[in-house]
């Protein structure tokens, strides 16, 4: 009884966790979204609204539905009593009644013949004057209600024909019946008529417009795309909302078993399990999930008693586990044969299975979807628009249609905010658009496609008037709010894109009107001006674009005092967009450099150089003083106790501490991000300088890769306002070094983390200087790819800045104090540093040294007062000292740190894991009995000298060998075996026969074999190498021409499964490979292999292990591992054949 009650519980809670279809789970989001969303609730349509909507959108149901209504009624009539409209008709006469019926049908022809064509005619005329109108035209008519209302006229008309044709057969006992229903039909028609021409009226007013595409684009168009899109998502979601009862082909997690994968197959198609023929091309709209758990459920269940082949991993997954594959993806396009599944590796679907699921897919022709208009095709025709405005330099139609596109992307952007499952704010914007297989963008991605034409036309007309490009300057502006804010991060990324792309299409420009100028050689090399006209209104346009720039940077934490505080969890948040804007401000900076483009330059230079200045005035608490230097912008991710104990930001008193925790937070917040700043700036130096190092020293100075880098270590400023903070004009050596440390360091990883993140910018500037290449050709080029890359350029700034004797900063000295703590864990970071020291050093010694000549003209610009060799002695004295500072920490922390036991134990393990195995050890273990105690027996200890004490501190200090369990393993199993065989030919009786050629060793191997296998034993025969003696290996291989030729009464075979060490049979004799001396075999009987105890020195650790410490160095250690064992050996005679 509970088994069965336990049956249906389950079946209940089935049947409300899994939706019948999978279009009912999409409505069910989308109802919850609406409900939600406040912009789709303000813009909806009423019940009228969308009725005629439904009824424009498919006017051909909406005719066939007014005929069926108009049939009905007439039958309906028809069936009542005539004397109920005789009292409606009682002093009319026929030609009365005939002639009511005629006016009332002209009237409606009139009505159809001339309103709608004419006013329909006349506002598509109006339209026209768009470049583009396609989707206007089609809104109009669905918002004027005109296709409803003009099906209806027209179709009143053909039915009153059809009744007038049909009097001269029925007769006039018709008409009363029939006019009732005509009239009235009339009257509805009049007050749709009505309706239409005023929704007209009201649609040529351009703020009506505007609201008409509003309300259609956020609660007909977008929905419409959501649900296009989301329709996949929610499907291949299905497996972990535990819709269907098969783990998922990309969990790792799941137990090993059958697995199902939705949407396209991947490296494992499988056979086709039936298919649809699809004539034209459809659009997958609906899944029957029940239909398709079903089918899922009994494949599976029998999946996981099916046999499983023999197959390797591929991609590192097993592929031997069946697969079963519904290549399904809803919303997408499909033509031509459609296969319903897949079946890799596992039981096929049978007859009915396949019937479930050509009955589980909905598929619905493209074609009907003509009337639907997506959200995509409305920006466009406002883009266009947009565009069309600029490039004629009509300003305030620019105005309008700029106007219309913003406020329709913000607020497609605002109506698709949605709160997650988890309770977290989400947007449907982040959707992928799956038809596009391969290269698939999210929504919002296509959505602002719409403005790099709008870019393009202002830029082409910038010349006659720059008022729109200095209008689009101010996009971000334009498009912030409170919506946008509380969209995703990744979102606010794209939009902070817009205005790069802007530059990019501007510098393009600039490009061609440099050389249509005459000017044809411009680069980092020399500096390039535009000449007037152009120059002022390049100008014009630069400083609106900085402006706009600057504007449209992120938020900090509080804009005022007064201002709700940000939590600590959304300070990543915040980060990531500033340091976008950073990383943008600097890649357009050095785009600009490199094209030669002064003007820019200058400009982005002054951006990036008072990036700052509007952050000056946040002070943090002195709690972080002399602690911030080592704050990164990925230290903004842990957790605020984690991160104060790796700062030092504990206190013992929690009240003062919760209450300074915003102030704290702030201020950690504050450091990160100026980090950030400082080390762009200098890696844009640092990318500069390697640019000038290419340039002859006799034109360096007019170079503008060098202008820009020396007005940075000079504290230029470019333009007037702002504000310059934390000019690197005072930028000292010991500066330099800890912001160098903090790049590679901070982390504590060689490639990923802050270093990582540093190296993507570097290599996206490198991919600046690309060729423009032709796809048919393969192309290199060189450059600096990462931070460790600019090593060259680093030393010689660090030439630059040094005019003296410099030693290690006392922030550094603090954070080594931090790294070499155990507690923060964190000691690679000392390894990466005592590297970094290594290879700059080595670099000094390098010849060709560093450019004196270039960094003699840096430092006549920057740095007067010593030659460049000086300054370059100073810079490789304070590398010295700095290394030997760090070494002798190094020595004393080495020397305080304990032995890890633990340590000792996991090298204990390794060496446990396969000698004192039945299975795995080598031979002869797998020919004992083996038993294990607690008590000791006989010990034996291997040495391995001269090992890194860094290995086994508590504290790892040195870096350890990749493969050392291997190694552990592979030495103690052999070192197990030799001792072992040792302890049986120690503990036998050996008698030695010498045999000098083939022939004798045979002979004396066949009678001492005889004389074991006599007294019932099985002979053995150990030979040192499989090669050696050389007749054994003849003999073995006598069909390739051998010199020994196998005796005529020897049989060679070849058995499965006896073990390490075997090689074959020689007769009766089985054949192994031993640890041996050269030039001997043995033969023993297996019965001398009786028992083999080893001690256990708990939880299976058959390996004691033990350090020496080494007199005279701190830095090395001896390692001692202990086995003990017993050995008890049976037959006792052993015979030596010696042929050497």
């Amino acid at each position: 009884m509970l088994l069965y009650m336990g049956i249906f519980l389950k079946l209940v809670r089935d049947l409300y966790r899994t939706p019948w279809t999978l279009r009912s789970a999409i409505k069910r989001d989308e109802a919850a979204w609406f409900a939600q969303n406040i912009h789709r609730r303000r813009l909806d349509f009423s019940r009228l609204e969308r009725d005629l909507l439904f009824a424009g959108e498919h006017p051909l149901r909406f005719s066939l539905s007014l005929l069926a209504l108009q049939i009905a009624l007439l039958v309906f009539v028809s069936m009542l009593p005539p004397e109920w409209f005789v009292p409606a008709w009682f002093n009319w006469k026929a030609s009365e009644q005939l002639t009511h019926f005629t006016t009332v049908w002209t009237i409606q022809a009139t009505l159809a013949a001339l309103v709608y064509p004419i006013v329909i005619s006349f506002v598509a005329v109006y339209l026209q004057r768009r470049p583009a109108a396609e989707a206007f035209i089609h809104l109009y008519m669905l918002d004027s209600g005109a296709l409803a209302a003009g099906l209806s006229s027209l179709a009143l008309v053909v039915v009153m024909g059809l009744q007038y044709l049909m009097l001269s057969t029925w007769g006039t006992e018709s008409l009363p019946g029939w006019a009732t229903i005509d009239t009235a039909w009339f009257v509805l028609n009049a007050a749709l008529t009505t309706f239409f021409l005023f929704r007209t009226v009201e649609f040529l007013r351009p703020e009506v417009q505007a609201r008409v595409i509003q309300r259609y684009t956020v609660n007909v168009a977008l929905p419409r795309d959501v649900q296009r899109l989301n329709s996949f998502q929610l499907l291949a979601g299905g497996i972990a909302k535990g819709w269907f009862p098969v783990p998922s082909y990309g969990d790792d997690k799941a137990p090993e078993g059958p697995r199902l994968q939705i949407g396209w197959s991947g490296f494992r198609e499988g056979a086709v399990q039936g298919e649809l023929h699809l004539q034209s091309q459809m659009r997958l709209v609906d899944v029957r999930i029940w239909l398709v758990r079903l089918v899922v459920g009994a494949w599976y269940r029998k999946a996981l008693t099916w046999s499983r082949p023999e197959k390797t991993k591929s991609f590192g997954v097993d592929k031997s586990w069946p697969l079963l594959t519904l290549p399904m993806r809803p919303g997408t396009p499909c033509e031509g044969d459609f296969p319903l599944a897949r079946v890799s590796d596992g039981p096929a679907l049978v007859s009915w299975q396949r019937l479930l699921l050509r009955w589980s897919v909905v598929f619905r022709r493209t074609s009907h979807e003509r009337y639907g208009i997506r959200v995509q095709a409305i920006l466009d025709e406002l883009a266009a628009d947009a565009r069309s405005a600029a490039a004629k330099s009509d300003n305030e139609g620019f105005e309008r249609a700029y106007s219309a596109l913003v406020d329709l992307h913000g607020l497609l952007l605002a109506a698709c905010l949605d709160k997650t499952e988890s309770g977290e704010q989400g947007s449907w914007a982040m959707l992928p658009d799956t038809e596009k297989l391969f290269f698939s963008r999210a929504l919002h991605e296509n959505w602002s496609e719409a403005y790099r034409g709008v870019f393009q036309a202002a830029i082409d007309g910038m010349g006659r008037d720059p008022r729109p490009l200095r209008r689009l300057c101010h996009l971000l502006q334009h498009l912030d709010g409170d919506e946008l804010r509380a969209s995703p991060v990744e979102i606010r990324e794209h939009l902070l894109q817009m205005p790069p792309l802007m530059m990019y299409q501007l510098s393009n420009w600039w490009a061609f009107r440099v050389e249509d100028q005459g000017i044809f050689e411009h680069s980092h090399k020399q500096m390039v001006m535009l000449r007037p006209p152009l120059n002022r209104v390049y100008e014009e346009v630069l400083s609106t674009f900085v402006a706009g720039w600057e504007n449209g940077r992120p938020d900090k934490p509080r804009r005022s005092r007064d201002a709700q505080e940000v939590n600590w969890a959304a300070m990543p948040v915040l980060a990531r967009l500033n340091v976008m804007h950073i990383e943008e401000t600097a890649r357009m900076l050095l785009a600009a450099v490199l094209r030669g483009d002064q003007a820019a330059a200058e400009w982005l230079a002054d951006v990036l150089s008072k990036w700052w200045g509007t952050l000056d005035f946040d002070h943090g608490p002195y709690q972080l003083y002399d602690k911030t230097a080592f704050i990164t912008v990925d230290d903004l991710k842990l957790d605020w106790p984690a991160f104060c104990a790796k700062f030092g930001l504990e206190s013992a008193d929690d009240e003062a501490q919760e209450r300074l925790r915003p102030e704290l937070q702030q201020g950690a917040f504050q450091a990160a991000l100026r980090n950030y700043w400082t080390d762009v700036r200098l890696l844009s130096i640092e990318l500069m300088l390697d640019w000038v190092r290419a340039v002859p020293v006799a034109t360096a100075g007019s170079s503008l890769a060098f202008e820009i880098a020396s007005g940075f270590l000079t504290g230029k400023q470019w333009k007037t306002g702002g504000q310059a903070v934390d000019a690197l004009s005072d930028l000292s050596p010991p500066e330099y070094l800890v912001a160098k440390v903090r790049q590679f360091a901070a982390s504590g990883e060689l490639r990923g983390g802050y270093v990582g993140r540093l190296d993507r910018f570097v290599e996206r500037v490198k991919d600046m200087r690309r060729p423009n290449m032709v796809s048919s050709r393969v192309y290199s080029f060189g450059g600096a790819d990462d931070v460790e890359s600019l090593q060259k350029s680093q030393l010689e700034l660090l030439v630059v800045l040094a005019n003296s004797d410099w030693g290690l900063p006392r922030s550094l000295q603090h954070q080594l104090d931090v790294w070499f703590d155990p507690r923060v864990d964190q000691y690679s970071s000392i390894e990466i540093l005592r590297s970094r020291l290594n290879n700059w050093l080595a670099r000094l010694g390098e010849q060709p040294g560093l450019s004196v000549d270039h960094i003699d003209l840096l430092k006549d610009r920057g740095r007067p007062g010593v030659t460049a060799q000086a300054a370059i002695e100073y810079v490789r004295t304070g590398l010295l000292a700095a290394q030997q500072a760090l070494d002798v920490r190094r020595e004393e922390t080495l020397a305080a740190q304990p032995i890890d036991p633990n340590r000792l134990l996991e090298i204990g393990r390794f060496a446990s894991s396969t000698g004192f195995d039945k299975e795995k050890g080598r031979f002869p273990i797998h020919l004992f009995p083996i038993g294990s105690m607690a008590e000791t027996l006989e010990d034996f200890t291997i040495s391995f000298t001269q090992i890194r004490r860094g290995e086994l501190t508590q504290m790892q200090m040195e870096q350890r060998a990749v493969n050392e369990e291997e190694y552990f393993a592979d030495a103690m199993a052999q070192q197990v075996a030799i001792v072992v065989l040792r302890d049986v030919l120690h503990r036998s009786d050996i008698k030695e026969v010498a045999v000098h050629d083939s022939a004798a060793y045979w002979k004396a191997l066949k009678e001492e074999s005889q004389k074991i296998l006599a007294k019932g034993g099985i002979p053995i025969l150990l030979l040192d190498n499989s090669t050696r003696p050389d007749w054994v290996w003849d003999w073995q291989h006598s069909d390739f021409g051998t010199e020994h030729k196998r005796p005529h009464d020897l049989q060679v075979r070849r058995r499965e499964g006896q073990g390490a060490g075997y090689l074959c049979d020689f007769n009766d004799i089985e054949v192994f490979v031993a640890p041996l001396p050269i030039g001997q075999s043995i033969l023993l009987s297996r019965e001398a292999f009786r028992a083999l105890t080893f001690t256990n020195y708990g939880n299976d650790l058959f390996v004691k292990v033990e350090v020496d410490e080494l007199n005279g160095t701190k830095n090395l250690v001896d390692l001692k591992l202990t086995f003990s064992r017993k050995v008890e050996v049976g037959e006792s005679r052993v015979v030596r054949l010696v042929y050497a």
